[in-house]
């Protein structure tokens, strides 16, 4: 969460050239067509031998091969040269799961990502309402459940005098969590005689009826309490700012979780229109919605740039509060967490679902999750096959997975959409934080589980979970490939038996999220054909040692051939 965006710089290319006589008129050269786009002194990954150019025309790759064959070809089409001065060319990054809006609201918050104790907390919302004396209600996100005893959350106490009589508004680093002071409190009309909302928990101090500040798996409610929506404009202007910093990343693709904006396509498609969409997008809205008013969204949002993606359930929690559900129970007890959704629910849904033709991504965390979710999918895939390139259903984050469920991905065809930075250890032991002690000493060998799901033949798919975590697709490549921070702790690696190579790890950030759209005959690999949709790495990426890409960056990112995000230190 740390990593801050790379700046871009717009370059204008020479429009005319002045005649020999000063008094002359200047000469116009035509313009290149859509994409035409040489790129040269580049190394390819996974290596294509002989070739070091690549030569895109009309938004599509054209050919890959040595770079006397294709400068020939090149000048005949006018293309712009980009000199990738040695450095690896990638296809483009395609975060697999993202919430964008969230993402895009929370750069202008406060960032808790560092903060250890609720002083910390306190300290820095302090010093974010003195520099922001304008802003009615304070937020910030990022805390992590670590900075109070296990079993335990921060307090309204421990904002209250930091910030006077404001509402604050703390979101965990997982959106799982929410903290509240007094007067945000007061402001939602939230007392000791309000009940838990179904799906939420009001965490209560000691007397059992006073809410403590804590909310867990709260956002819906909290937000109609608090009356923070943003406005359209406020929506629109944190949109563009987001996509910029992701395109400045390498992302030339995402897959977008609307679940807290039902009107994301239409403020995408306004974006689109003003030419200020840069990346493809696609957009999945929550399951328990109209699937009438879906089946007319898909229809009309299905083009090159933004597209429909899957329907969005929550079947469990997250493994800090004990809300992931579990096939064995938690350490201490016979807890073994409770379903998000009502499993016969879900199975009617997801089925009902598949029939009208909708793929299904679900959030399943515990290996109990993934269980219910597998086994909707596939009664589901029983009752309605797919049709031919139709996206494939898909499991979200998988923490922890069974081993007796590991062949089933392959057989159901389900993509398991994992993201790599969250399995990023510490400094410290790894094994020892409020995580890993919920999870226990045996499934933690299991957990993250990249490598098992690889070799037993499922399709992998990667992103970040942005704001969750860094949006930065190095930082997982590097936490994907060696299971090590980027101080090189632990040595050995954390689990490392569930490491990927690189190659396998960038195919699951490239290919992996392209097949599960049902796109992957266009997208996702750098062959004739495809869509020139690429990312070139700084010199300081070796992809034979990975954990270079700690220090590397994106310093070229083109779309269908067209530049949408260069760094300073990059020439054309």
């Amino acid at each position: 969460m740390r990593g801050l965006p790379l700046s871009l710089k717009r370059r204008l290319l020479p429009a005319a050239l002045l005649a020999a006589f000063g008094c002359a008129a200047p000469v116009r050269r035509a313009a290149p067509p859509p994409g035409a786009l040489l790129v040269v002194n580049a190394r390819f990954f996974p290596e294509k031998k002989g070739a070091d150019a690549l030569l895109a025309r009309n938004g599509r790759i054209e050919a890959v091969g040595p770079r006397a064959e294709l400068e020939a070809r090149a000048r005949r089409t006018g293309a712009r040269v980009q000199d990738a001065r040695g450095g690896f060319v990638l296809p483009g990054f395609h975060d697999a799961h993202i919430h964008l809006l969230s993402g895009a609201l929370a750069l202008g918050w406060a960032d808790l990502s560092e903060v250890k104790t609720p002083e910390d907390a306190a300290r820095v919302m302090a010093d974010y309402g003195r520099a922001h004396p304008e802003l009615e209600v304070l937020r910030g996100r990022g805390w992590t459940y670590d900075i109070t005893p296990s079993g335990s959350f921060p307090s309204r106490r421990d904002l209250d005098a930091a910030v006077g009589g404001r509402p604050v508004v703390l979101e965990s680093y997982d959106g799982h969590a929410y903290w509240l002071n007094s007067a945000a409190l007061e402001r939602a009309g939230i007392g000791p005689t309000d009940p838990d909302p179904p799906g939420t928990r009001i965490v209560r101090e000691q007397d059992g009826r006073t809410p403590s500040g804590a909310f867990l798996d709260a956002e819906d409610f909290l937000f109609a309490r608090l009356r923070m929506n943003p406005s359209r404009a406020e929506k629109l202007a944190a949109y563009e700012s987001a996509l910029r910093r992701l395109a400045s990343l390498g992302y030339t693709s995402i897959d977008s979780i609307a679940w807290d904006e039902p009107n994301e396509l239409e403020l995408l498609a306004t974006l689109e229109k003003r030419g200020k969409l840069p990346l493809r997008v696609s957009v999945s809205p929550q399951l328990d919605g109209d699937l009438d008013l879906y089946e007319a969204l898909r229809a009309r949002y299905r083009g090159p740039k933004l597209r429909f993606g899957w329907l969005k359930a929550f079947v469990d929690g997250v493994i800090e509060s004990r809300t992931a559900y579990m096939v064995d129970p938690y350490p201490g007890g016979d807890d073994r967490g409770t379903p998000r959704y009502d499993p016969d629910r879900l199975r009617a849904r997801v089925r009902e679902a598949r029939c009208r033709g909708f793929a299904v991504e679900l959030h399943a965390v515990g290996d109990g999750a993934v269980r219910l979710s597998l086994d909707a999918f596939e009664q589901a895939h029983r009752a309605c096959p797919a049709a031919p390139g139709a996206p494939l259903d898909r499991i979200e984050h998988i923490e922890v997975v069974h081993p007796d469920d590991l062949a089933r991905f392959k057989a159901l065809g389900v993509v398991a959409s994992m993201q790599p930075y969250h399995a990023v250890p510490g400094d410290g032991d790894s094994d020892a934080g409020v995580w890993a002690q919920n999870l226990g000493p045996e499934r933690l060998k299991r957990s993250f589980a990249w490598r098992d799901l690889s070799d037993a033949g499922a399709e992998l798919a990667f992103g970040t979970d942005w704001p969750v975590m860094s949006p930065d697709p190095l930082r997982g490549l590097a936490v994907a490939a060696t299971r090590r921070n980027e101080n090189g702790m632990p040595p050995q690696g954390w689990h490392a038996a569930q490491a990927l190579s690189l190659e396998e790890a960038v195919r699951a950030f490239t290919r992996g999220p392209a097949r599960a759209l049902g796109i992957a005959d266009r997208l996702g690999s750098l062959e004739p054909g495809m869509l020139a949709d690429l990312v070139i790495l700084s010199p300081e990426a070796d992809l034979g040692r990975p954990e270079t890409l700690w220090r590397a960056r994106a310093a070229f990112v083109a779309v269908g051939g067209e530049s949408v995000a260069r760094t300073e230190d990059v020439s054309p």
